[in-house]
């Protein structure tokens, strides 16, 4: 049983639909089976700032937060719910689950920011929301992709799956029309996406020619900048769309940052889908201070 409330304007039937099967489809994925409980406010940035700084101590708007009622422990990779009598709702019966609060606000900017609908981003905030309800988190990098990975999986139960390779291309082109090229005259996009965002990045020349800057590696940069540290694929495309592969700089660059899909085109306008570590198979390697710890 999903309780929606809106702070503003009624709950149609269709959006309950759609919020019952996110909440359903991250249950179904994670095997429980129980009748549950789960509460999800639909509110502006300026409650969720209030909440946010009277629960987390953070005072800024934030796209969702969750409070999850059970405790859990890790059972064979995956956590296992701890409850007892006291953890049902008296009236309904129900597993209490926990409650959910989601800035309408804030996904609206998101959705235009990242460049999908406003129904992929409140699917993927529900199911994210979702998924710390049922005892996963993201603060260890090996939770992380954990937690990202059930991501994936119940956003495409959902139909709300990750873009494909031609819209990542779409997004690389677009973002070369903004190339500083003032010496090959070439303009170059790419479109990195990472945690289900999409930052994008240009080429930019330099009088110096080892100063000039590949779109590859300054939409990595915009990731990195953001806070992202690993990402799932990267676009490249020129802006007339002829084809064009990463060099071996952006290569080795993008391996720095795990093994992501490389997409783009060939020379005859061919869609190219592989590994970062087919492209380059013998890359260089070192062990960082962050790995040490």
């Amino acid at each position: 049983m999903v309780a929606i409330t809106k702070r503003k304007g009624r709950v149609t039937r269709e959006e309950r639909k759609f919020v019952e099967n996110a909440v359903n489809a991250a249950l179904d994925q994670n095997g429980f089976t129980r009748a549950v409980l789960v509460n999800i406010l639909f509110t502006d940035d300026e409650e969720i700032c209030r909440l946010n700084r009277e629960f987390r101590q953070i005072d800024k708007p934030t796209d969702v937060l969750s409070f999850p009622y059970l405790e859990y422990t890790f059972e064979n990779g995956k956590p296992a719910a701890q409850y007892g009598s006291g953890d049902y709702d008296c009236r309904t019966g129900k597993l209490l689950l926990g409650d959910i609060v989601i800035s309408a606000e804030t996904a609206a900017r998101q959705a235009e920011e990242y460049g999908h609908s406003l129904r992929r981003e409140i699917g993927y905030l529900i199911v994210h929301a979702m998924l710390h309800l049922l005892g996963y988190d993201h603060i260890e990098e090996a939770d992380r992709v954990l937690m990202r990975s059930y991501e994936e999986k119940i956003l495409e139960r959902l139909n709300l799956a990750r873009p494909d390779s031609n819209f990542l291309l779409e997004k690389a082109q677009t973002a070369a029309q903004n190339a500083y090229c003032v010496y090959s005259g070439i303009h170059v996009g790419a479109a990195v996406l990472a945690d289900g965002k999409i930052y994008l990045g240009c080429n930019v020349e330099n009088a110096s020619y080892g100063a000039t800057i590949c779109a590859e590696r300054t939409a990595i940069c915009a990731a990195i900048t953001a806070g992202e540290k690993s990402f799932e694929a990267i676009a490249v495309s020129r802006d007339d769309g002829k084809g064009i592969a990463p060099c071996g700089i952006c290569r080795q660059f993008i391996l720095q940052f795990g093994d992501p899909l490389v997409v783009f085109r060939d020379e005859e306008g061919r869609i190219v889908e592989k590994k970062a570590s087919e492209l380059l198979p013998t890359a260089f390697s070192l062990k960082g201070k962050e790995e040490d710890e």
